[in-house]
C-alpha cells in the first residue's frame, strides 16, 4: 500500500527544519530529486541552486533542529463530559497569536460558522515555537489563551493549556498511558473561583435582562404610559446554580459601568443522585450570605466584556 500523505502536524517539522513538505511532495511527483531542492539542501549544509550536486543522504549529517515546536489540536469536545463532541453555531472565532510570532494556527471554520454532527470534531490547530521545550510550551499556552471561541460548542483549549503546564509534561516524563490515567481520574478542567463565577454569572444575566427591559420600556412609552416599577433598568434579581448550589442574588447598576452584586440566599447543594447536602449548604451560607461585591464592566470592541472586581481573592466579598 502506498500512502504518501502528510499528517496534520506537518508544520512542526517545517518549523524546525525550514523545509516545505507539501512543496517537496509535489516536486518529487514531478520528478525533481531531493538534493535539488534548496530547503532540503540547506538542512544538510549543502550547495544550493546552480552549484547543487547530489547528496549522499546516508552519509551526510543533517543540521540540528532550529528549536522546539508543540502542536495542539483544537476540537469541539467537552473535557468535563468524557470528551464528547459538541455541535452548534460558532458566533465568533478570533486567534491573536503571540506578539513575538512564536505561535501560528489555522482553522477550518470562521466566525458565524457551524460545527455539525457529521463533521470531525477538530476544527483548528495551534503551534507554539521556542528555543527549547519550555519556550515552546510557553508559546503554546499564550496562543491557546489568546484563542477566543464563542458559540454553542465546548472546546478543549483550556484543558490542553493546563495539561501542557503540568510538571510531568514539562519534564517530559509522560508515557503512553499518562493521559488515559489522567482522564480516568477525572481531573477536571480548571474553574474560576466560586465568588468570581457568582459575580460574572449574575452580571451576564442582568445585561441580558436589561436589553429586554429597555425594549419593554419603549413599548410603554410609545403607548403614552409610564413603565411600572417592576420593569427596572437598574435592579435585577436572579436565581443561579453555581457548582450545585442555588444562589439568589440582587444586582444593581449604580453607574454607567459600575455594578453591585449581593448574595441574598444560598440553597442546598444537589448531588448527582438528587440528595440534598444541607451541611455543605450551611457552610456556604456562613461564608457568603449577605455578601456584596462591587465591580466595573467594560464592553470591548470584539463583543467581549472586561470585568474588574474591586479586590482580589476570597476577601473581595464584604
Amino acid at each position: 500500500e502506498l500512502n504518501p500523505r502528510l499528517q496534520v502536524e506537518h508544520p512542526v517539522t517545517e518549523w524546525i527544519t525550514g523545509c516545505n513538505l507539501p512543496a517537496a511532495q509535489l516536486r518529487i511527483g514531478m520528478g525533481a530529486p531531493l538534493w535539488a531542492m534548496s530547503d532540503v539542501a540547506a538542512c544538510y549544509d549543502a550547495a544550493e541552486g546552480a552549484e547543487a550536486s547530489p547528496i549522499d543522504f546516508d552519509a551526510a549529517e543533517c543540521q540540528p533542529p532550529r528549536g522546539h515546536v508543540i502542536a495542539a489540536r483544537v476540537t469541539s469536545e467537552d473535557p468535563n463530559d468524557g470528551f464528547k463532541p459538541t455541535t452548534g453555531a460558532v458566533s465568533e472565532l478570533l486567534f491573536r497569536g503571540t506578539p513575538s510570532g512564536s505561535a501560528w494556527g489555522y482553522f477550518s471554520i470562521k466566525s458565524s460558522g457551524h460545527i455539525h454532527e457529521f463533521s470531525d470534531s477538530q476544527f483548528g490547530h495551534v503551534f507554539g515555537f521556542g528555543a527549547d521545550r519550555a519556550g515552546a510550551i510557553s508559546a503554546l499556552v499564550m496562543a491557546l489563551q489568546s484563542l477566543v471561541v464563542r458559540g454553542e460548542i465546548h472546546t478543549i483549549t483550556s484543558y490542553v493549556s493546563e495539561l501542557v503546564q503540568t510538571p510531568e509534561f514539562r519534564a517530559n516524563t509522560i508515557h503512553t498511558g499518562w493521559l488515559d490515567d489522567r482522564i480516568a481520574r477525572r481531573i477536571p478542567e480548571g474553574q474560576p473561583p466560586y465568588d468570581l463565577a457568582v459575580a460574572c454569572g449574575a452580571l451576564y444575566r442582568s445585561l441580558i435582562d436589561a436589553s429586554a427591559r429597555r425594549a419593554e420600556w419603549c413599548t410603554f412609552l410609545e403607548r403614552g404610559q409610564m413603565p411600572p416599577e417592576s420593569v427596572s433598568l437598574t435592579t435585577f434579581n436572579h436565581e443561579l446554580v453555581i457548582r450545585g448550589f442555588r444562589v439568589d442574588v440582587l444586582v444593581k447598576q449604580v453607574g454607567p459601568e459600575r455594578w453591585t452584586v449581593r448574595i441574598l440566599d444560598v440553597g442546598d447543594d444537589k448531588q448527582d443522585d438528587g440528595v440534598s447536602q444541607p451541611k455543605l449548604a450551611a457552610a456556604s451560607r456562613a461564608s457568603h450570605e449577605r455578601a456584596e461585591v462591587q465591580l466595573d464592566a467594560h464592553h470591548l470592541r470584539d463583543g467581549g466584556l472586561l470585568v474588574r472586581l474591586d479586590e482580589v481573592g476570597p476577601e473581595r466579598w464584604t
